[in-house]
């Protein structure tokens, strides 16, 4: 007799997990639509460099999330901590006259999601989860 693969709630990721995952796989969609149709003097050197990254970083752990691999845990979790510190750094640098919202925009687009999926990240049945258990 065949075994069945079990299905229990302990093997699944929460659904927090998946609904993160789906919001990144939004961000890194909308960052790629804008990447391309973003004109071409824009699409250059160091920051195509870094928009293809993010967009990576995004579809993966995104993707990952959703259909419950657990190393996407992994991927998320840099990317809340790359968001984090890119927001306070943003908030903390020299500020500048013609971006007075900067530190407003940073707080709710960066800093506190960040750390809201940091927080869902290190919930006791995500790590139960990520541990198999």
């Amino acid at each position: 007799m065949t075994r069945m693969a079990d299905l229990s709630s302990e093997t699944r990721p929460p659904w927090y997990l998946k609904v993160i995952g789906g919001l990144l796989v939004g961000m890194g969609a909308l960052t790629l639509v804008g990447l391309v149709a973003a004109p071409p003097q824009d699409r250059t050197g160091n920051a195509l460099a870094l928009n293809v990254a993010i967009i990576l970083l995004l579809l993966i752990g995104g993707v990952g999330l959703v259909i419950g691999v657990r190393w996407a845990w992994f991927v998320v979790l840099v990317t809340a901590l790359a968001g984090f510190g890119l927001g306070v750094t943003s908030m903390t640098g020299p500020g500048d006259i013609t971006v007075p919202g900067e530190v407003i925009v940073s707080l709710f687009i960066l800093v506190i999601p960040s750390a809201l999926m940091a927080i869902a990240l290190f919930t006791p049945r995500s790590i139960s989860w990520l541990r198999d258990r």
